[in-house]
C-alpha cells in the first residue's frame, strides 16, 4: 500500500512523460524504498506537512484529484512497522520519497527517533 500510495503521487505530481524511478536497497537491518521523480519537486514550505492528514502541496500548474490522505496513510503503514518515511527535493530537480523497515521487528525505530528523523 505504502509503495502504491508513493507511485500514485508521483504520477499525479510529475508532467506526463517525467521518469519515476522504484528502487529498494537492503542494508544489514533494514530495507530502503524510494520512488523519485524529475518533476517540478516539493516547495520547502510543504516539506515539513506533507504527511499530515488533508495537507495538499500547492504548486504551479492545476491541483491534481484526491483528499490528501495518502501520505498520511503511508506513514502511518510505515511506522506501525517500526519504520521511518520521508520525502527530499533532489538537487538534479525532482522529489524522492523514501521510507526504511527494518528487517528484524525487534529492531524497530522507536517513534520518538523516527519524529525526529
Amino acid at each position: 500500500q505504502v509503495l502504491s500510495n508513493l507511485i500514485e503521487n508521483a504520477v499525479k505530481y510529475t508532467p506526463r512523460g517525467s521518469r519515476i524511478e522504484v528502487t529498494a536497497r537492503k542494508t544489514d537491518d533494514v530495507i530502503e524504498v524510494a520512488v523519485a521523480d524529475d518533476g517540478p519537486g516539493i516547495p520547502p514550505a510543504a516539506l515539513p506537512r506533507l504527511f499530515d492528514p488533508f495537507f495538499r502541496a500547492s504548486g504551479p500548474g492545476p491541483r491534481p484529484s484526491g483528499t490528501g490522505v495518502g501520505l498520511a496513510v503511508a506513514r502511518g503503514l510505515v511506522e506501525a512497522h517500526g519504520g521511518r518515511i520521508w520525502a527530499e527535493n533532489r538537487r538534479e530537480g525532482g522529489a524522492r520519497f523514501a521510507f526504511v523497515l527494518p528487517l528484524d521487528p525487534a529492531e524497530a525505530i522507536p517513534q520518538a527517533q523516527a519524529q525526529a528523523s
